[in-house]
């Protein structure tokens, strides 16, 4: 894999890299981008990073996260703090008209915090955007923070992921972090009630 800041290097950087890898490695290397000065650097769009990011070649690109799954509280009603990820979402994934030669590109949330932030991600998008699952984790912190080792640390958050994926979503039942329960309050990493969240 490569990762590429596209607002340090450029989009011409981007495709370059993008037709280097095609034409000497067979594609057979992933270009991941992450545009790391959002809103601090040249005043770009989002929607205007991520359009050009994939028409320069990006296979993986930061899409961008609601504020709540990271470090705050989420507020307001939880359908307008995630249609705007899902709207990007769409711009990655569908195609473009007569450019079917277009790849899609996968967008990453970040989550750095509980697990059940990423767990109420799945559920929501599964229940009320068409089962929406053309996405990743980017979780580095979300791991690294985790009061476990990194082999246990991935395990629980791979389970969590898989039960937010595969369990009924109309009679969903929370994963079961509980053991961990006074260490999270310790590094005051709050749950979300998935199930409250996503009745509404």
């Amino acid at each position: 894999m490569v990762k590429i800041d596209v607002l340090v290097s450029g989009f011409e950087t981007l495709r370059k890299v993008a037709l280097k890898i095609r034409d000497d490695y067979s594609s057979s290397i992933a270009i991941t981008v992450y545009p790391d000065a959002y809103g601090a650097f040249r005043n770009l769009s989002r929607k205007f990073i991520l359009k050009m990011s994939r028409l320069c070649g990006a296979d993986i690109i930061y899409a961008g996260s609601p504020n709540w799954a990271r470090y705050e509280k989420e507020e307001g009603k939880l359908n307008n703090t995630l249609d705007p990820i899902y709207q990007r979402h769409s711009e990655l994934s569908d195609k473009i008209m007569n450019m079917a030669h277009i790849k899609s590109t996968l967008p990453t949330i970040t989550n750095d915090q509980h697990p059940s932030r990423a767990e109420l991600l799945t559920v929501f998008f599964r229940k009320f955007k068409n089962n929406h699952y053309k996405y990743a984790f980017f979780v580095g912190g979300g791991i690294s923070s985790f009061p476990a080792d990194i082999s246990t640390a991935s395990t629980e958050w791979l389970n969590c992921l898989v039960h937010a994926s595969t369990t009924d979503i109309e009679s969903y039942t929370q994963y079961d972090f509980s053991k961990y329960e006074k260490e999270f309050r310790d590094i005051s990493w709050d749950p979300y009630d998935v199930k409250a969240a996503t009745s509404e």
